[in-house]
């Protein structure tokens, strides 16, 4: 479990008050968080929503548009890092994988991790593959970003919500959530629990 506020006191987009862009939590991990539950404490000002995209939605429709590029986002292993450095706290942590993973003999997909404020410098992605991943990167963005995957929640002082950042089996269904925005300054106390499945 930790806390966190919306006064930059670790030096991560997380701790600020800036609207964040869709992402994945926790993609330096080698196994990224599968659930995170947050528990808003105390909420002050205006605020405060918090966007969830479908992402594996997204990452099937790359899928059936431009296989070439599904395949390139599903190979291609892209470092995240989270590098911290306060009076309080030394961190460097680093997860290697590529932006959607897929099991090999079904080529189904499990994880997502898609995070550009903590992706590393792409230095270990061949040459001749640099171009093309950015162009896939791009289609996944631009899927991302559609207004039809967008699910719009506000966390409230005193409720708890899950956040499914991963693969979940519900109901022989797949899910998968990529956060947006935390609080847009307006908490001034959130507490996160990760769970890892």
């Amino acid at each position: 479990m930790w806390c966190f506020t919306s006064d930059f006191s670790r030096g991560d987009s997380a701790y600020s008050q800036l609207g964040l862009d869709r992402h994945t939590d926790t993609s330096y991990f080698q196994e990224p968080c599968g659930i995170q539950v947050f528990h808003c404490l105390k909420h002050e000002g205006t605020g405060g929503r918090t966007l969830l995209v479908d992402g594996f939605y997204a990452a099937e429709k790359v899928r059936q548009q431009s296989p070439e590029n599904f395949e390139l986002l599903a190979k291609v292993p892209i470092r995240h890092e989270y590098i911290e450095k306060s009076e309080n706290h030394r961190n460097h942590m680093t997860g290697i994988g590529p932006v959607l993973n897929v099991y090999p003999w079904n080529d189904e997909m499990y994880l997502i991790r898609y995070n550009n404020y903590d992706r590393s410098v792409i230095n270990i992605v061949p040459h001749d593959l640099v171009r093309r991943w950015y162009v896939a990167h791009r289609e996944l963005t631009n899927e991302l970003r559609r207004p039809e995957n967008e699910l719009w929640v506000k966390l409230t002082p005193g409720k708890v919500r899950k956040l499914l950042v991963c693969n979940l089996v519900i109901n022989n269904q797949t899910c998968s959530f990529l956060i947006f925005s935390y609080a847009f300054g307006a908490f001034s106390s959130l507490m996160m629990l990760p769970y890892f499945m």
